[in-house]
């Protein structure tokens, strides 16, 4: 599965997450996109209900969607841009959403393997780096789930500018790789 943090719809995040998927997909693995920019997720409240109800945020919101298909799923590309260093807001609400799944008292997650897939528009390298500390060691350390690496795509600002770097066709070696 590949959850897309962009408010873009065809943006540069929009474009890693498909070409990932399109590689899985050609590998023989069933997949499936959620894109934060048509749904609906509030952030967390901090009600810590979620450690009580077996991982499950007590908000009724279209994260409920996606918490079926990330039980199911083997591997999850977390796609968002670069907004300050960090995370997207809503790729962060989903994050957020999901802490108590690192708590083994909470229930037993089977180990996932996940990518990260991030579009930005400088070409410093050393910008990006609270995103991939908050992903090594928040999404990958927390959770002890595999990481099967990064695909960064520098001086990609406007939409589209991806196409332009080999960031689609590293996505698709990755999804292709399963």
């Amino acid at each position: 599965m590949a959850i897309v943090g962009s408010p873009r719809i065809g943006g540069n995040t929009d474009l890693l997450a498909d070409a990932f998927l399109k590689g899985a997909a050609e590998n023989g693995h069933n997949v499936t996109k959620f894109h934060l920019g048509k749904m609906n997720i509030n952030g967390c409240l901090g009600c810590d209900q979620c450690f009580k109800k077996g991982g499950r945020c007590i908000q009724d919101d279209d994260m409920q969607q996606i918490y079926p298909v990330f039980d199911k799923a083997n591997v999850v590309a977390w796609a968002s841009p670069l907004y300050i260093r960090q995370f997207s807001a809503r790729m962060k609400a989903v994050i957020d959403r999901l802490h108590s799944l690192g708590d083994p008292t909470v229930l037993s997650v089977p180990v996932k393997e996940c990518a990260l897939l991030v579009p930005g528009g400088s070409d410093d390298i050393s910008l990006y780096a609270p995103i991939i500390e908050f992903y090594q060691f928040s999404m990958i350390h927390y959770t002890k789930w595999k990481d099967l690496g990064m695909r960064l795509a520098l001086g990609a600002r406007e939409k589209g500018e991806v196409k332009k770097t080999d960031a689609l066709q590293r996505a698709y070696d990755l999804g292709k790789s399963l």
